[in-house]
C-alpha cells in the first residue's frame, strides 16, 4: 500500500523529545493529499510461485520407525498473488477542499497435493484476500489553517488450510478423512484506522497542530468444528501388541487438524496529541517545542481455545516419567489432554508531556 505514502522519514540519532525518548530508532510516513490539479495512476504486482524455483529438499524423520532419516523432495505448488489497484487525487473546491483516494486488494490463491497414509491423493488450497482502501480529506479554510482526516480501511479474509508436509514427497501421515476438515478452515480480520489533524500557523514562527485517532483490529477464526482433536505422539505402526487396524498410523497422525479457535481478539488504540513550536532568534536560533498526548489501548480476548475441551496426544508404548519419580505407564503407553484458552479484557492509558529547545 506504498502509493498512499508521499514521503518516509527514518531517525537513528539525535531523536528529539517528542518522539517519547525511543533508543533504537523513529520511522514516520507522511500520506499523500489531492490539490488542484487532478492526478492518479493504476498499477498491477504479481509475485506468483511460477516465477520461483523448486522447494529445496527437506530432512524427514521417518513418521513410522521414527529412525529412519532421509531428504525428500516436494514438487512445486501452486501460489500466486496479484494485487492490482490505483489512486486519484483532486480538488473539490479550488485552494480550498482537496481529497485523495487508492485503493489496492491483493489477492494471493495457494494449492497443494496431498498423498494420504490411506494411499489416497487430495488436493487442498487457501484463498486470502487483503483488501486496501484509503482516503484522505484537506480543507484549507484559511491560509493560516489546515485541516486533515483520513480513513483506511485493511480488512483480510482467509479460507482453506495448508498443512506442513510430514510424510514421503509431497506427504502426510494423515488419512483423506482426518484433512477434509482442512478446507473450511479460516479466519476473518476486520480493520480500520481513522486519523484527523489541525495545524494552525498564527504567525510565521510558530505552529501549533492537534491530532487524533483511532485504531480497531478484530481477529476471528471460521470453519472450526466443535471436535477435539487426537494426535499421535509416538507412532502405533510396529507396537509389540496388536490393536485394530484402523489404529495404526504413524506419529503426527491426527483424527481431525489440531488447531485452535478465537470467538474474537479485540485490539483499538484510541489518541489524541497536542504539539507546539516557536521559533525565536535571540542568542542564536532556538526552536522551542513541547507538547501533551494521551494513549489509551484495550485487548478484549476470548480465543485460543481448542475445540471439544482440549486434544488429546497419545505415547503409544511409550512410559510417563514423573519429574523426581518413577515411570509409569497403562497397557498400550499413556496419554495427556492439553486445554488452554485465553479469555479476558486488558490495556493501559499513557500521558506523555515533553519541553525541549533546539539551540543553533
Amino acid at each position: 500500500m506504498f502509493e498512499i505514502l508521499q514521503e518516509v522519514q527514518e531517525k537513528t540519532g539525535g531523536i528529539d523529545a517528542e518522539y517519547g525518548g525511543a533508543t533504537g530508532g523513529v520511522i514516520s510516513g507522511i500520506t499523500k493529499s489531492g490539490g488542484n490539479d487532478f492526478h492518479g495512476e493504476i498499477h498491477y504486482y504479481n509475485s506468483s510461485n511460477w516465477l520461483s524455483a523448486a522447494p529445496v529438499k527437506r530432512l524427514l524423520l521417518s513418521p513410522t520407525d521414527e529412525r529412519t532419516v532421509s531428504f525428500v523432495q516436494d514438487g512445486k505448488f501452486k501460489d500466486d498473488q496479484h494485487e492490482a489497484g490505483g489512486s486519484v487525487g483532486g480538488r473539490l473546491i479550488r485552494d480550498k477542499l482537496f481529497f485523495f483516494s487508492a485503493f489496492s486488494p491483493r489477492i494471493r490463491r495457494e494449492s497443494r497435493p496431498y498423498t494420504t497414509s490411506d494411499n489416497q491423493t487430495l488436493g487442498l488450497s487457501r484463498n486470502t484476500n487483503f483488501w486496501q482502501m484509503f482516503h484522505k480529506v484537506t480543507f484549507n479554510p484559511t491560509d493560516k489553517l489546515r485541516v486533515n482526516a483520513t480513513f483506511l480501511w485493511s480488512p483480510t479474509t482467509s479460507g482453506g488450510s495448508l498443512p506442513a508436509y510430514s510424510a514421503g514427497p509431497n506427504g502426510t501421515p494423515n488419512t483423506l478423512a482426518s484433512l477434509l476438515p482442512n478446507r473450511s478452515l479460516g479466519f476473518f480480520t476486520p480493520q480500520t484506522s481513522y486519523t484527523g489533524q489541525i495545524d494552525w500557523t498564527p504567525d510565521p514562527t510558530t505552529v501549533i497542530t492537534m491530532r487524533g485517532g483511532r485504531y480497531w483490529d478484530n481477529y476471528k477464526s471460521t470453519g472450526v468444528a466443535p471436535i477435539g482433536s487426537v494426535l499421535y505422539s509416538a507412532s502405533a505402526t510396529n507396537l509389540p501388541f496388536d490393536i485394530p487396524a484402523a489404529l495404526r498410523q504413524a506419529v503426527n497422525f491426527t483424527n481431525t487438524p489440531r488447531v485452535t479457535y478465537t470467538d474474537f481478539d479485540i485490539a483499538t488504540r484510541t489518541f489524541i496529541q497536542v504539539d507546539g513550536s516557536k521559533i525565536v532568534n535571540k542568542w542564536g536560533q532556538h526552536i522551542f517545542k513541547g507538547g501533551w498526548g494521551f494513549t489509551k489501548n484495550v485487548n478484549k480476548v476470548n480465543g485460543d481455545i481448542y475445540p471439544g475441551g482440549g486434544y488429546v496426544a497419545i505415547f503409544w508404548d511409550r512410559s510417563y516419567a514423573f519429574p523426581g519419580q518413577t515411570t509409569d505407564r497403562g497397557q498400550y503407553g499413556y496419554y495427556e489432554v492439553n486445554d488452554r484458552g485465553i479469555r479476558g479484557t486488558t490495556g493501559g492509558r499513557m500521558h506523555n508531556i515533553y519541553l525541549q529547545d533546539t539551540w543553533r
